[in-house]
């Protein structure tokens, strides 16, 4: 890593390849720009089945099915899935152009994991989630490019570049996350909705990684501090009533019923709940108590990300603050 002072670093940040999805043009382009290194935040590899998540009538003629053809839960499993994503050329292509520094999420083990399970995993009939996720962190540690001593599930770690940039590489979704909140545990809370996001017991990172995070910090001179972690730190609010439509469509899409009713709900309360929004900018002094109930009654909508975990995201945007921190979250 470079020292002293340093002009510029250029990243190329990524995420999310899906191989069946699609081609890898990306890291094409990745491997042939001037970039000094690749930031890869996760999503390395998908768990998926041949034909599910990612994949329609017009991607499986690709003939990019993910191999093995089933999920995958094994440590074989696991390793012929990073071996099958390794053999993209253009991929090939972008590692041996530059240098990668990586980072998980959750599909390298499984969809919505936290530290306890995942949503997609069956105990019994995908094994114990504790060896789904050994194999898992086992496989990404024997084919990414990445060092965490003896303790692999411990995958945060920092990175300077000089005097310009303190990286530090974060863990959003198997150390001490919590299960999720859902929309429709909000929704069922009413009343009790703001204790229950409040609640100050639940973790994303953790005290021991919100601990090292703060330490870091606290060490550093460089003029900027890089987070690179899997999910939105930003604060992301939408009205209620825009909520529950999509949660009636989500529900309807998931159990495969006819759902053009709700898509139908859902664009025609997006519409009007815009149209109210530039009335209210626009001063219109037309527009009703009610309806501006409408904009202001809102909830957090990403409560798989940082908005689900409201008190440990405040204590560290406090804590970059009180520190005087030129924060950049990826």
């Amino acid at each position: 890593m470079p020292v002293g002072y340093v002009e510029s670093v250029k990243l190329a940040v990524c995420s999310c390849a899906n191989y069946p999805a699609g081609y890898f043009n990306a890291y094409d382009a990745i491997g042939k720009s001037d970039a000094d290194v690749v930031l890869h935040l996760g999503d390395y590899i998908y768990e998926y089945a041949v034909g599910e998540y990612g994949t329609t009538a017009n991607t499986i003629d690709q003939g990019r099915n993910h191999s093995p053809e089933k999920e995958i839960w094994t440590l074989a499993d696991y390793r012929q899935r990073y071996g099958q994503y390794r053999q993209d050329t253009l991929l090939q292509g972008a590692h041996q152009a530059k240098p990668f520094i990586c980072v998980w999420d959750d599909h390298e083990l499984a969809n919505d994991s936290y530290k306890s399970g995942a949503q997609n995993h069956t105990e019994g009939d995908e094994g114990t989630f504790e060896d789904r996720r050994a194999a898992a962190f086992q496989a990404y540690h024997e084919w990414l490019p990445i060092r965490t001593g003896s303790d692999v599930a411990n995958i945060y770690r920092n990175f300077k570049f000089g005097e310009l940039i303190s990286m530090n590489m974060m863990d959003t979704r198997h150390i001490a996350r919590d299960e999720p909140i859902t929309t429709d545990d909000l929704l069922a809370a009413g009343a009790g909705a703001p204790a229950l996001i409040g609640d100050p017991s639940r973790r994303l990172i953790g005290d021991e990684q919100l601990s090292w995070l703060i330490q870091e910090w606290s060490n550093s001179t460089t003029t900027w501090e890089v987070l690179g972690q899997q999910v939105l730190m930003g604060r992301i609010f939408v009205p209620v009533e825009l909520l529950v439509h999509l949660g009636t469509l989500i529900a309807k899409l998931e159990a495969g019923l006819d759902a053009s009713a709700e898509q139908t709900a859902v664009m025609a309360a997006i519409t009007e709940l815009y149209t109210l929004r530039a009335r209210l900018d626009g001063g219109d002094p037309t527009v009703t108590d009610e309806e501006k109930g409408r904009l202001s009654n809102v909830a957090p909508y990403n409560l798989d990300s940082w908005d689900g975990y409201f008190v440990e995201r405040e204590q560290i945007l406090n804590r970059a603050h009180l520190l005087g921190k030129n924060v950049i979250s990826l």
